[in-house]
Parts: C-alpha cells; sequence; structure tokens
C-alpha cells in the first residue's frame, strides 16, 4: 500500500510527466494519397473565379494571377490578356493554364495529380496585436511534401526553419484572417509545434478568455491543465486530448460530484476523440505554453544541441514582435 499512496500522491501534486514521442525528420514514406487525377486547363484569357485562381498549379503564374485579382472575385474573360508571369517571362491570352480538379492542397506528379493534406509535418506559428494592443496567434500548416521544393528553393535544410514561398500550397492554405496579416507585415513567425507537442493552458484562463465551446464546459468540471496536439487537419482548429487522463473505467463522479449525462458523454467524446478546438482562442492564452522534455520528463526551456524546446507562446511572441520593430 505504500507504493500505491506514494504513486497517488505523486500523480495529485502533477510530478508524474507523460512523455509523448515527436517525429520531425521528413516522411520517408507515402506523402500524398493514392489516387490519382487528371490535371485541368483553362486559358489565360478566360473568366477567372478567386477559387480557380487559387487551383493554378504554377507557383508563379498562381502569384502572377492573385496580383490581377486584387481584391476582386473574378477577372472577366479578355482574349487581349497578357500576364507577366516572371522576368522576361509572359502568357498570351490563348496559352494555357494547368489547374488543380479540386480545391484542396495537391502536387503535380508525372502520373498526374494527388492531394498531399495528410502529409502535415508541423505547423508555424504566427503572431500580431490586434486594434487592443492583445497580441493575438495563428498557424501556417507545413506540409511535407512540399519540402524537396522549398529545400531546392532556398538551400535551406533545416525543415523548421525553410521559407515558405507564397505560391506554395503550404502558404495557399492559411486561414484568412492569419494571412492577411502576414501579407500587411503585422504578423511574424516566431516558433512551431508538431503533433504529438504537449500543450500546458490554464483551465480558468481559457474559460474566462477562450472560447465559449465544448473545452471551456470541460474544463468547468475537469479542469485539466495538461494536452496533447493529436492533429492539425484544419488550418484554424486543432483536435486536443487530456494528457493525463485515460479512457478506461470512467468515473461517474468528479471531485465527490455525480457528473450529468451531458457531462459523462462530453468526458467520453474527449477521451476517444478528441476535440477540435479554435487555435485563435487557445493559443492567443497568456497561459498557453508547448511543453517539450527530456528523458526524465523535466521540461526543456534551453537548447541542448539541435533538440527542440519549450516555448512560451505569448512571451515568444512578444519578443519577436518587439525584436522586429
Amino acid at each position: 500500500m505504500v507504493l500505491a499512496d506514494l504513486i497517488s500522491e505523486a500523480i495529485e501534486q502533477d510530478t508524474i510527466p507523460v512523455v509523448n514521442p515527436l517525429r520531425l525528420r521528413p516522411q520517408n514514406g507515402s506523402v500524398h494519397k493514392d489516387t490519382v487525377e487528371a490535371v485541368l486547363e483553362r486559358t489565360v484569357g478566360d473568366s477567372w473565379t478567386d477559387k480557380q485562381v487559387s487551383r493554378i498549379v504554377d507557383p508563379d503564374t498562381y502569384i502572377a494571377f492573385l496580383s490581377l485579382l486584387g481584391k476582386k472575385k473574378e477577372l472577366e474573360a479578355d482574349h487581349q490578356r497578357l500576364v507577366s508571369v516572371s522576368a522576361g517571362v509572359k502568357l498570351l491570352a490563348e496559352e494555357r493554364v494547368q489547374i488543380f480538379p479540386e480545391e484542396a492542397a495537391s502536387i503535380l506528379t508525372p502520373r498526374g495529380v494527388v492531394k498531399i493534406g495528410d502529409s502535415i509535418h508541423h505547423a508555424r506559428l504566427y503572431g500580431w496585436k490586434n486594434q487592443r494592443g492583445d497580441i493575438q496567434v495563428g498557424m501556417l500548416r507545413v506540409f511535407g511534401a512540399e519540402f524537396p521544393w522549398f529545400m531546392r528553393e532556398s538551400g535551406v535544410k533545416d525543415i523548421l526553419r525553410v521559407p515558405i514561398p507564397q505560391g506554395s500550397q503550404s502558404y495557399r492554405d492559411l486561414a484568412p484572417t492569419v494571412r492577411k496579416n502576414i501579407e500587411n507585415d503585422k504578423a511574424v513567425e516566431f516558433g512551431w509545434f508538431t503533433q504529438n507537442d504537449e500543450l500546458e493552458i490554464d483551465p480558468f484562463d481559457y474559460i474566462q478568455h477562450g472560447g465559449k465551446d465544448k473545452l471551456a464546459r470541460f474544463l468547468s468540471y475537469m479542469p485539466e491543465s495538461r494536452w496533447r496536439i493529436d492533429g492539425i487537419s484544419m488550418n484554424n482548429k486543432l483536435r486536443i486530448r487530456p494528457n493525463l487522463l485515460s479512457g478506461e473505467e470512467l468515473p461517474a463522479k468528479v471531485y465527490g460530484k455525480e457528473l450529468s449525462e451531458e457531462q459523462y458523454k462530453l468526458l467520453e467524446e474527449t477521451l476517444k476523440t478528441g476535440l477540435i478546438i479554435a487555435t485563435e482562442g487557445l493559443l492567443s492564452l497568456k497561459s498557453a505554453r508547448i511543453v517539450r522534455r527530456n528523458n526524465l520528463g523535466i521540461p526543456r526551456w534551453r537548447g541542448n544541441g539541435h533538440l527542440p524546446t519549450s516555448l512560451d507562446i505569448q512571451r515568444a511572441a512578444a519578443q519577436a514582435l518587439e525584436g522586429r520593430d
């Protein structure tokens, strides 16, 4: 009983860390879906909607059309249209432009078009100040299928710091608010996270300043502070799970209080499938931290070779914004 009591006491005092492995190397296996689709074509002089422009295959041509589009939602047909793609390269109205068949992150291979949405390697963190002067945080998801191109274009081999071109699928995937702040030179990149990273928050901070969502309702009766990032399948939301809770033998009572049917169902959902939460309210919390640990489970806050370090999100964003100014 002595050992059981010691373990129980250690759990209550949060001195037993739960460590999840991070896979940071480029993927060696498939980075795209097996389904291959045919690439589509339109002429330069055709009418173009903003959604069709977003599906242009060639990055330089995409940027050129984006410039033509400006704030408009559509370009009318123009059989005299001339598009300057790069220095000395111009496309005439009758020339053909390849576009992806769907509005989904894709690349063109020798066999055809393949989707790369499942190849997310990590997400870059961006911070900016809103009109009240509060720091807001958003993300840019980086598709691993694009690493060879990124490295070839920039000469940078560090996949966590390689520049992300504006014409890339990773950049095109940005949520509108994040993209607007980056292109208005208000946002600055200051860090990264990936699947299985540990996210630490103050539950009461989220209840007061985060979203009025399932996480807030869950924290009102289960104030868990340590969470695991379980998925980055949307450009403005994360899937998270409690880091210290198990789905086995769910309790009917929590802290001596009987769980309602709704609370019990939410507990089941949180442990079995995780919660999908907007990044705006979650990552912009003053208490939000990415915690990375050494082999003993101790948080690593200082660099040790090339090992990833923990990140106080608000502090890191503030330092990056001050450094730019």
